[in-house]
């Protein structure tokens, strides 16, 4: 058996655990709100089309090795860095991450 483990969940304050039955993480992955944050960035209201910016609690790592689990996901949909997927660590560096990726969408974009 791996010592790392690959599947999480959130509890009650947001916080991720690991989870090792699979069957248990499914129904948890189903309840849980796994959306950190959404952002639709255009040049003003009217405009299309528009980026947008989603932040996402995985419930996997993605981190294939050693090192700290890596469970949140960036991912930009439209313009010019469409598809670009940047992953973190934390609640807090997804939080900080999905920022930059707004004002990158925002910068390379609308410039």
């Amino acid at each position: 058996m791996s010592k790392y483990h690959h599947t999480y969940l959130l509890d009650k304050r947001g916080r991720p655990y690991p989870v090792s039955d699979l069957v248990a993480w499914g129904k948890g992955m189903k309840a849980v709100n796994r959306q950190v944050a959404y952002t639709t960035v255009s040049k003003d209201i009217l405009e299309t089309p528009t980026i947008g910016v989603s932040t996402v609690f995985l419930g996997l790592n993605h981190q294939f090795g050693e090192g700290k689990p890596v469970l949140y996901e960036t991912l930009i949909q439209g313009g010019v860095h469409d598809g670009k997927i940047t992953r973190y660590s934390t609640r807090k560096e997804a939080k900080r991450g999905h920022r930059k990726a707004i004002r990158l969408a925002k910068e390379d974009n609308f410039a």
